[in-house]
């Protein structure tokens, strides 16, 4: 997910270099472009089940509909 961000390779390089700063730069850019995501792409609210469901749950069709219960034969009255 680096090429999303134009700095991310001289943050990472920053960051194996030991600089703390950039360090906490990388993980704020990330955890704040994850969040962001989350609402672009989720119905309700983030990091929900139905982030799960909408984006990792592959559907199955649905069921078909149950038959039309039979018809109830009354007697005829005497």
């Amino acid at each position: 997910m680096l090429w999303i961000n134009p700095h991310g390779f001289r943050f990472l390089y920053a960051v194996l270099q030991g600089n703390s700063q950039a360090s906490f730069s990388i993980v704020f850019f990330f955890f704040f472009f994850h969040v962001f995501l989350d609402f672009h792409y989720s119905t309700n609210h983030p990091i929900t089940i139905n982030h799960y469901i909408n984006h990792h749950y592959h559907h199955s069709p649905p069921p078909p509909p149950p038959p039309p219960p039979p018809p109830v034969l009354l007697p005829p009255h005497l």
